[in-house]
């Protein structure tokens, strides 16, 4: 758990954001959560990090961080960002099949892949670039769309 008094690192929010998104695919049936957990456990816990989520950003907004990067990327570097949109249903798949997202393709292009996983090689164009599903969302690298 998150205490709010803590201090915004880049870490912590990245681990933060990886457990709201773990407990999001508890809550939808995508993914088999403890046995000893039940789904009102697991919603509390949810709401609570992204209660926590609301107030480090913020403090970033404000610029009280601490750890975290000075300069925030402008609306024009996002602009810039090479991102993809997938559907939702692209989205599982690759989560189930634990597929790797390669920036330079801008495909799914290696099995075996951690959702967290970065820098991992890619079997089309041999750079250590593939990052697991869950991370290339959580990167901006893909989004989830109607289309793909």
């Amino acid at each position: 758990m998150y205490a709010e008094s803590k201090p915004y690192r880049y870490g912590e929010a990245r681990d933060l954001l990886r457990s709201i998104i773990e407990d999001f695919l508890i809550l939808s049936g995508d993914k088999l959560g403890s046995n000893d957990v039940t789904w009102q456990d697991v919603a509390g816990t949810a709401s609570v990090n992204l209660q926590v989520l609301a107030s480090r950003l913020e403090a970033a907004r404000e610029g009280n961080v601490s750890g975290g990067p000075a300069v925030f990327p402008s609306p024009k570097d996002l602009e810039d960002r090479p991102i993809k949109s997938i559907t939702d249903e692209e989205y599982r798949e690759a989560i189930n099949d634990h597929m790797g997202w390669c920036p330079n393709c801008k495909e799914f292009t290696r099995d075996s892949t951690e959702p967290d996983a970065e820098n991992y090689d890619c079997p089309e164009c041999n750079e250590n670039r593939v990052m697991g599903a869950e991370q290339a969302l959580l990167v901006g690298q893909i989004t989830i769309g109607e289309e793909g």
